[in-house]
């Protein structure tokens, strides 16, 4: 294998940066708008670039275990997840015999709201934690990646994903991984890059395929929901939707859309890049 090197691009799924964000009033809801816990599926059909790893479909099942509340995210988990190519457990690649496992299951999930907007913007973000890939290649070489999201690999293992509500545009819950980073945590450099990316869309739903909804707004860093006063509060820690925002104005090519992003950013008095 010596002088061969393997680029991951795949999907994958998991939530949330390093430090904790702001409370977000989140809800996550059934089809009749009830709030949801219970089985949580997903499936993909994707593609990736020239000269990447290319796994044409994916599936993973987990579990709703908080539906969320006013003061708090939705949480979830995934409990397993696999990749194949055309129904063929190998995925296709410029290395031949290429399979992608998913390591220390389950992968802890956290949604935080965003709006109600059917406007393309994204209604939620979704933060993976725990996540890592294994690339194993022929001749018993493996490489594997951990999730790097806010610089996250190997205290955390960080992903994050955008979630989009059925009616935006439909007709589907949509989780998004555009680009999202991995790093290198074991593997010879050799064979393996030191850094990957993971790119997908996958299509979520609930039990017996219920579609379901994320509602709520994720408020401003630091503007809480306790009761207690808090006449010189703490400097807070950024608010992980910034992050995502901003990764969604810089990829932005319609003037409009960049505009409703730029007007989210500074509600939730982000940072503007």
């Amino acid at each position: 294998m010596s002088g061969r090197s393997v680029l991951l691009a795949v999907a994958s799924v998991g939530v949330l940066g390093l430090a904790a964000p702001a409370a977000s009033a989140t809800e996550l809801r059934d089809a009749n708008g009830a709030p949801y816990t219970g089985p949580l599926i997903g499936n993909a059909v994707f593609s990736t670039g020239v000269g990447t790893i290319t796994c044409n479909q994916s599936a993973f099942a987990g579990k709703v275990t908080g539906a969320g509340s006013p003061g708090g995210p939705a949480v979830a988990g995934v409990d397993s997840i696999d990749w194949e190519s055309s129904g063929s457990q190998t995925c296709t690649s410029a290395i031949p015999q290429v399979d992608l496992v998913a390591g220390a299951l389950p992968w802890g999930v956290r949604v935080d709201g965003l709006s109600a907007n059917t406007t393309g913007v994204p209604n939620g973000v979704a933060t993976l934690s725990g996540v890592s890939i294994t690339v194993v290649l022929d001749l018993d070489d493996s490489c594997t990646y951990a999730g790097n999201f806010n610089g996250s690999a190997g205290s955390g293992n960080q992903i994050q994903a955008d979630v989009y509500n059925p009616d935006n545009p439909g007709p589907d819950t949509r989780l998004v991984f555009s680009s999202e980073p991995f790093q290198l945590s074991s593997g010879t450099t050799v064979v393996c890059p030191q850094t990957a990316q993971a790119t997908a869309a996958y299509t979520v739903a609930g039990d017996a395929g219920q579609k379901l909804r994320v509602t709520g707004t994720s408020p401003a860093p630091g503007s809480g929901t306790g009761t207690q006063p808090t006449a010189t509060p703490p400097a807070p820690t950024e608010n992980p939707v910034c992050t995502s925002l901003r990764k969604r104005l810089k990829k932005a090519e319609k003037k409009k859309r960049k505009r409703a992003l730029r007007r989210k950013l500074r509600k939730l008095s982000c940072s503007l890049p």
